[in-house]
């Protein structure tokens, strides 16, 4: 299943892209996607669908996707405010924090 926006002109895409997903045909295949198509300097396409694990959770508009290496991206939707953008990546670094101690515990 696609989250975000689609213009009605470029369905199309959402569909193709809602095909490709392994999420979207088991449960069992985590895995997703996200495409943003601008198109004559307008957002036509803003979406992500898939799973993140075996338990078939969904991919949420600020999940951080590890994209290769140390790369990561993170998807927000209708952010007007650049505050809002610092509070994602700030809560994202604590759990990050959380997580690698108790990696590190382990």
């Amino acid at each position: 299943m696609l989250e975000g926006y689609v213009h009605p002109d470029f369905s199309n895409v959402a569909r193709v892209l809602s095909r490709l997903i392994p999420g979207g045909r088991k449960r069992s295949q985590p895995g997703g996607a996200a495409v943003c198509v601008w198109h004559r300097g307008e957002v036509v396409v803003d979406c992500w669908g898939g799973t993140r694990d075996e338990e078939g959770r969904p991919w949420e508009s600020d999940t951080v996707a590890r994209i290769g290496g140390d790369e990561f991206a993170i998807i927000l939707r209708n952010v007007a405010d650049p505050l809002r953008i610092r509070q994602v990546a700030e809560r994202i670094a604590r759990r990050d924090g959380a997580a690698n101690a108790r990696a590190e515990a382990d």
